[in-house]
């Protein structure tokens, strides 16, 4: 059984994912579809890699995953990537290059879907792209082998001594902003000295294990490191997006505190 993905922007209203969708099932009616997410805040590269590297070692080999953010209804360009001997069709938009995972060495191709053996309509030259990489990857054979992808230089926090400046870059149903500072990135500049975490105008003095502590009341502001080691801005029992009106991009900086 064939297993494709759907992680996009497109919203719950739009028809794109339906039309795929049914193309690929008029070809191979088995086919499994999973939507990662639909609901990815516009044009967000930084959510969308976010959300697919927290889950893409979750999945069997031979997954194929369609990241359809930044969708180009002009573009006859598709990347396409093995990652953890999964398949990855996106758009060289440095999607590729913000993945906690990489893509598997010499294993990156660039395929034209303005070809003849494709479908006049481009959003189902997609759908075709989709179907072939979840059957017998034939459609390889009208690709190119690329070391050439778009490079993304956002994402990474930057560092100094004593100071850490990174950003949200994923907020989630419960109105927990995720930053891009790894507790790698924490660790290596703090280690066990007094720090200072700034959100929003409002400082943080310590990092919680949970969000339950039982340090913590409801109400209370705190910083964690969630399950993919990031770290959290979140309010105990609120929403700390809605509350402190932090938003994607904003500024989380962390300092010694002296």
């Amino acid at each position: 059984m064939s297993l494709i993905t759907f992680t996009t922007d497109w919203g719950s209203n739009d028809f794109e994912a339906a039309a795929m969708k049914g193309f690929i099932l008029k070809k191979n009616p088995a086919t499994a579809f999973v939507d990662i997410s639909n609901q990815l805040p516009s044009f967000d590269l930084m959510s969308a890699a976010y959300t697919l590297s927290r889950c893409l070692d979750s999945f069997p080999e031979q997954t194929v995953h369609y990241v359809g953010v930044e969708y180009r209804a002009e573009s006859d360009t598709l990347v396409i990537a093995k990652i953890l001997n999964q398949w990855l069709v996106c758009y060289n938009n440095g999607l590729l290059d913000m993945l906690d995972q990489k893509p598997d060495e010499n294993e990156v191709w660039v395929l034209k879907t303005n070809q003849s053996v494709f479908p006049s309509r481009k959003l189902l030259r997609t759908a075709f792209v989709l179907d072939s990489m979840a059957t017998n990857q034939t459609v390889l054979e009208f690709a190119f082998k690329t070391k050439e992808i778009k490079k993304q230089f956002v994402g990474l926090p930057i560092t100094d001594k004593g100071l850490i400046k990174g950003v949200v870059i994923f907020t989630d149903h419960f109105g927990n902003a995720v930053t891009n500072i790894s507790r790698e990135h924490f660790d290596t500049i703090f280690g066990h000295n007094k720090f200072k975490i700034y959100a929003s105008n409002h400082v943080i003095n310590f990092v919680n294990d949970y969000y339950n502590d039982e340090t913590s009341e409801d109400g209370n502001l705190i910083a964690l490191f969630n399950d993919s080691n990031r770290l959290e801005i979140s309010i105990k029992g609120a929403s700390a997006t809605q509350l402190l009106n932090l938003k994607l991009n904003d500024r989380v900086i962390v300092e010694l505190d002296k």
